[in-house]
């Protein structure tokens, strides 16, 4: 009988050590799940640079909320899209890079091809946030520098993008993103087109190594700035291949020869100068084209339904007692346009001096007249 009992206790002990095993396991799990980061599909990270790490090509790694962590490295060849989903990350701790120059929050290698995009990127322990050697897009996305950040984007290969409403961020002194032709190991050069609604602020380099000659690099690197609202300071050779067709710039001088020519400029109230507007805002009649809310230019084309002016009528006729009269039609006084097109008025009878559309009318008004009295007596 004890044998037994003996037998029974094990067997529940058992039960028990099995059940306190799964539930710890799952409580692990959820655990797990509780601090990761990012996603790629339904896998989740707890850090961002683990994710990089296993992201296939083509893959989208998704901030879960905002974070801080290591630099992250993206390999050579390598495609991926980082989505931020809203939220901050901030560099902090362990960052990358070559050796004895581990100070990269972001270090893109080449032929890799990057999109950041729906973020912020902060830094606490980078003294560069993005180096990039590949094919590089930021959209919709702010890049901000602290006084530790040297260089907030830097450019040394490949086609790089500014897009959507992309900032950029330095300090005082400090450069907002460079274009620097490395020759000697990317020969391919270096292009970096910033065609955004956001704002850069900062000092912008454009530079090469000395394998090469001013006119060399040129063929190699360009830079060209097409939209966007820019406060910065320029370092840049006479020779430089930078292109200036548009945008907002708070010191117009500093990009005065890289102007295209024959461009448009207009000079705000504040002082900022637009160069080549693209007009926005305003709205269009059918006499007159837009306004542009930002340089004062009539742009677009004429809005033929929107009628703000005068109008007339026209065609009218009175009726008699041998002939039908006429409303007139309705026109815009602007345009000539037909608006409402008016209705016939029937003849006049001659013994009452009134016609059938007088008298629907008369007749319409005494029972509104009577509805209205009624309503009044049955309140009261």
């Amino acid at each position: 009988m004890k044998i037994k009992e003996k037998g029974i206790l094990s067997f529940f002990a058992s039960i028990t050590m099995l059940v306190s095993l799964m539930a710890a396991v799952g409580m692990s799990a959820q655990a797990e799940e509780s601090t990761a980061i990012a996603k790629i599909n339904e896998t989740s990270y707890v850090t961002l640079a683990e994710a990089a790490k296993a992201a296939k090509a083509g893959d989208t790694i998704t901030l879960l909320a905002d974070a801080s962590g290591d630099g992250v490295i993206v390999a050579e060849n390598q495609e991926i899209v980082f989505d931020f989903g809203g939220h901050t990350y901030t560099f902090k701790g362990n960052m990358v890079g070559s050796t004895g120059t581990q100070t990269n929050g972001m270090q893109l290698l080449k032929g890799s091809k990057v999109t950041l995009k729906n973020g912020t990127l902060k830094n606490v322990d980078a003294k560069m946030m993005i180096q990039n050697y590949g094919d590089l897009t930021l959209k919709d996305i702010t890049v901000e520098g602290n006084e530790k950040v040297q260089y907030v984007v830097s450019n040394n290969c490949g086609n790089v993008s500014f897009t959507g409403e992309t900032n950029i961020t330095a300090t005082d002194g400090n450069v907002a993103f460079d274009v620097y032709h490395w020759a000697k190991h990317y020969p391919a050069g270096v292009h970096v087109m910033v065609d955004t609604t956001g704002v850069i602020t900062g000092k912008i380099e454009y530079a090469h190594d000395s394998t090469v000659t001013d006119e060399e690099s040129a063929e190699k690197a360009s830079l060209t700035l097409k939209g966007g609202s820019f406060d910065i300071q320029l370092d840049a050779s006479a020779k430089a291949n930078i292109v200036v067709t548009g945008g907002t710039f708070k010191d117009i001088s500093v990009v005065q020869d890289y102007l295209s020519k024959d461009l448009p400029t207009f000079k705000k109230e504040d002082g900022t100068v637009v160069v080549n507007c693209q007009h926005t805002g305003g709205k269009a009649t059918c006499k007159d084209k837009a306004v542009c809310e930002i340089c004062g230019t009539a742009y677009g084309e004429l809005d033929a339904a929107n009628h703000t002016g005068k109008t007339d009528v026209r065609n009218a006729k009175a009726a008699t007692d041998k002939e039908k009269g006429y409303t007139g039609d309705k026109y815009c006084s602007d345009c000539n346009t037909l608006l409402e097109k008016g209705t016939v008025i029937d003849v006049v009878n001659p013994s009452t001096g009134f016609n059938g559309t007088s008298i629907l009318a008369a007749l319409l008004m005494l029972a509104g007249a009577a509805g209205i009295t009624a309503i009044s007596k049955a309140k009261k």
